[in-house]
């Protein structure tokens, strides 16, 4: 492929198109590499890039990928050793609401929440999550719901099962900031029929920590509780995601970084081959790879080991786009 193909490539190919046009520039860039011929000069002139829409806040460089079906797409997933759980009766009184604090590595937004809940008895009202700020710090919930989503008690088993609360809005969660899973109930306090919530022992989410509301008094739970739980998005074909190395359907369908910062369902440039600019802190001559930390780069390989490109300078990544073979 000559530089006259890519630069006739930029003129709004279909999505097909460029797809191909990935993959035969990175069967070009093997071929050259393993020839001896230095392949950065060819393609520094040239920049592939296609118009996308966004299916969440992306920003300036971030790594991206199509998502080709519906799906819960995962930000946060903890998992305990689901040796415990804390009921919960609602209303006023004892066990009034549970909490469960996160904090995320990068800014994500998120639609919806995983929780492995049962019931006792037949409670005829229903189970509540909200996602909330937290007060004084973050270190409590402040009570200021920012989304939430209720599942009726008949649609409980009394034993448990993952059940997915897809919230009424999309919460824009900042990097490294203390928010707020809370649990609660619509109708009044019920020691005969009511809710529990699986829980471990085992310190699974070492950003966070679980917590119970007694008589009006949020305190937490011992060290290393945690609730079981899952933040995700509810993701729609065709639009564009940040990839995580640990998620193997995100890494094999990135296509490039996103050139702009966009909010969700905003279209988007995404530059697919070439150097791509605004990088900081880049090692010149070092490979970067996904990480797991969604959207981002580094030096060090993921789970799913996935070659982005190499650094021709300190701001400057020369895109390859190539997954290795996994074992």
């Amino acid at each position: 492929m000559n530089e006259d193909n890519i630069a006739q490539l930029s003129q709004q190919p279909t999505q097909q198109e460029l797809i191909a046009s990935i993959r035969a520039l990175e069967s070009s860039f093997r071929q050259h590499k393993h020839q001896g011929f230095d392949l950065t000069q060819k393609l520094a002139v040239t920049e592939l890039t296609g118009i996308f829409n966004a299916g969440e806040k992306l920003l300036t460089n971030d790594a991206v990928f199509i998502e080709d079906a519906a799906s819960f797409l995962s930000i946060l997933d903890v998992n305990s050793n689901g040796l415990g759980d804390e009921d919960l009766y609602g209303g006023s009184g004892s066990k009034e609401k549970l909490g469960q604090s996160f904090k995320l590595s990068v800014e994500s937004e998120i639609s919806s929440v995983k929780l492995f809940v049962k019931k006792t008895a037949t409670p005829v009202d229903n189970f509540r999550v909200s996602i909330q700020i937290g007060s004084g710090g973050g270190e409590l919930p402040s009570g200021t719901e920012l989304a939430f989503a209720t599942k009726a008690g008949a649609d409980i088993t009394t034993s448990y099962v993952e059940y997915t609360f897809n919230l009424d809005a999309t919460v824009t969660i900042p990097a490294a900031t203390l928010y707020w899973v809370v649990m609660d109930r619509s109708g009044t306090s019920d020691s005969t029929n009511f809710f529990t919530v699986r829980r471990g022992t085992d310190s699974p989410h070492s950003d966070g920590t679980g917590a119970v509301k007694n008589s009006g008094t949020w305190s937490t739970l011992a060290s290393g509780v945690d609730f079981d739980f899952e933040l995700g998005i509810a993701s729609i074909a065709g639009k564009l995601y940040k990839t995580d190395s640990d998620v193997a359907a995100t890494t094999d369908a990135c296509v490039g970084f996103a050139k702009d910062t966009v909010t969700r369902n905003s279209d988007i440039k995404v530059q697919l081959a070439g150097v791509m600019n605004g990088f900081t802190s880049l090692t010149t001559g070092s490979v970067y790879y996904l990480n797991a930390a969604r959207g981002s780069i580094g030096t060090s390989a993921g789970t799913r080991v996935h070659v982005m490109g190499t650094a021709t300078s300190a701001t400057q990544l020369l895109i390859t786009n190539i997954p290795a073979l996994q074992s």
